[in-house]
């Protein structure tokens, strides 16, 4: 199937988001106002998204959802949700890294070199974050940990890295510009799934409904 329709579900973060699209084309997104508002809007913000595009769930050919890191709760909202409409319209699943598709919206939001890369981060306890490294192909080059902004910042200088962050803790990096860019833009967004997950479901790399779990935390 070349041009799928999937429903895309992010709550990883404390404002949630919806959007749907076929195949590469996003037709529609929504988006929470009141932060950590998931258990009593994501199901109503999906009704309200399909209805106003004209579509019913049994349209769907798959769910994308954040498999995280983030927030426990969120997570926990976000994929039983998307579980439970998968089981009523038996379609697939699919689990989106949250931060590889941050590093999507950081790709969209900025024109880049070749050599750029970026390093989506969320905001964790106290002094840490949730980060990871992509190149400019969104191919990661370190593997997601849960940090210290200052561990961060000793790869990036040891590195070398001409690198930008972005995400809910981007704030906490503001004290080491220009050693590193700061993108400020909202990035953590459904709408950034959707390439990552058209090419999951090209390659029918479907989650196990039963046993797949989201991913709160980072070694």
């Amino acid at each position: 199937m070349d041009n799928p329709l999937i429903l895309h579900i992010e709550t990883a973060t404390p404002l949630c988001s919806v959007s749907v699209a076929r195949g590469e084309h996003l037709l529609a997104a929504k988006r929470a106002t009141v932060p950590n508002s998931h258990a009593r809007s994501l199901a109503s913000t999906i009704r309200q998204l399909l209805d106003e595009s004209g579509l019913a769930m049994q349209d769907l050919d798959a769910i994308a959802v954040s498999e995280g890191p983030g927030s426990y709760t969120g997570l926990r909202i976000g994929l039983s949700t998307a579980k439970g409409i998968c089981y009523a319209a038996d379609i697939p699943l699919v689990l989106i890294n949250t931060l590889q598709a941050t590093a999507a919206g950081m790709r969209t939001a900025m024109e880049t070199d070749n050599d750029v890369c970026f390093i989506p981060v969320l905001d964790a306890r106290r002094n840490d974050v949730y980060w990871s490294v992509f190149n400019n192909s969104l191919q990661a080059i370190h593997n997601a940990e849960c940090n210290s902004i200052q561990d961060v910042m000793q790869y990036v200088l040891e590195k070398k890295l001409n690198a930008v962050v972005a995400g809910t803790g981007t704030f906490k990096f503001e004290a080491y510009q220009p050693q590193i860019r700061l993108l400020h833009d909202d990035v953590v967004d459904s709408r950034n799934f959707t390439r990552l997950a058209l090419a999951k479901f090209q390659a029918k790399q479907f989650a196990d409904l039963a046993y797949s779990e989201p991913i709160y935390r980072t070694t």
